[in-house]
């Protein structure tokens, strides 16, 4: 082990004094290039921004500590050093002070730099990826929608052009809902070296791997819980590096098409109706539909029938005088994906 990385370990191990911070800072500042990256990439970034304190009667060395890293000696920093000090300010709280230091790295890279850090910092093993870190762990709107311009801005700039793979989960890469050849759980046979082979793409030494997202529907909650347990699946079934895509609960996207209407799911669902809302900026008031009501729109307070004389593509209704049929799901059949 690198003689500063056993030094800091052994100074960020328990409570450290104002001294000792001093200590960390001083030995960080005088490092060489070459020992700064092998101590930020050796493990000792995180436990750096959780030892050194921003005191209420005292120094900010925190404060001292970002900037020395984020900026006055960034130059000196390694992709994969960048990417694990992005990674230490991203986990647990995430201060407005972190968010601007992590907009301020990728602020300055362009090009294939710039895409080097992305990729390093979306292969993450957890959630605290790419997409974590741009709509989850920054907060500040301000921040967020400066750093997604600087990656537009610049993704014509970059010269190596290798494909991001995107895959569905269920019947894609494993055997779970409609795929009925292979026993339901496994993995489909041969998707493991057909994303081998997307991954490497036609270059004999691609310039990176695990650039392979997975797009699922699962919701994404606060801990993290569900996308870590799909990468866990995923890592036990073979896959290597790869990135998740979550859903959101709040989210409504049935496959539709509904010029200048939003769709939003009702979170009251019960046994036996489940109700979806849609409102229109162009039609005042909104449809209200359930498994056990049909259809209603309520425009000023009133609630009215919607017309069966009318119909709509996208709420298909049985022709007049035809009983509805018994569904065996609580979700209304227009509604399923």
């Amino acid at each position: 082990m690198p003689e500063l990385v056993a030094l800091v370990q052994s100074l960020v191990d328990g409570h450290t004094a104002e001294g000792e911070e001093r200590e960390l800072l001083a030995l960080l500042e005088a490092a060489s290039p070459e020992e700064l990256n092998d101590a930020l990439t050796g493990g000792v970034a995180r436990p750096l921004m959780t030892s050194v304190d921003n005191r209420v009667f005292g120094p900010d060395l925190r404060s001292e500590l970002i900037d020395l890293l984020a900026r006055r000696r960034r130059a000196d920093l390694s992709i994969e050093a960048q990417a694990a000090l992005i990674h230490a300010m991203q986990e647990g709280h995430t201060t407005a002070e972190m968010e601007r230091a992590i907009l301020d790295l990728f602020l300055a890279l362009r090009g294939d730099e710039l895409t080097a850090l992305k990729n390093q910092v979306n292969q993450r093993t957890d959630h605290h990826d790419l997409e974590g870190l741009v709509f989850v762990d920054i907060d500040d709107d301000e921040v967020r929608t400066r750093l997604v311009e600087h990656f537009q801005s610049q993704a014509g700039a970059a010269t190596v052009r290798e494909a991001k793979v995107l895959s569905d989960i269920d019947d894609t890469a494993f055997s779970r809902i409609h795929e009925t050849r292979y026993p339901k759980g496994t993995l489909i046979p041969g998707v493991l070296a057909l994303y081998e082979a997307l991954d490497q793409g036609p270059d004999d030494a691609p310039r990176s791997t695990g650039d392979l997202t997975f797009v699922t529907a699962r919701p994404m909650d606060a801990l993290g819980l569900i996308e870590n347990h799909t990468r866990d699946s995923l890592r036990k079934a073979g896959i290597g590096t790869s990135s998740v895509l979550s859903g959101a609960s709040s989210a409504c996207t049935p496959r539709m098409r509904w010029p200048a209407r939003s769709c939003r799911t009702s979170s009251t669902t019960t046994r036996s109706t489940r109700s979806t809302t849609w409102s229109s900026s162009a039609t005042p008031g909104r449809v209200t539909c359930s498994s056990a009501s049909g259809c209603t729109r309520r425009t000023g307070g009133s609630s009215r029938p919607s017309s069966s004389t009318t119909s709509s593509p996208h709420l298909p209704r049985s022709a007049p005088g035809t009983p509805r049929a018994a569904s065996t799901s609580s979700t209304p059949t227009w509604a399923r994906a």
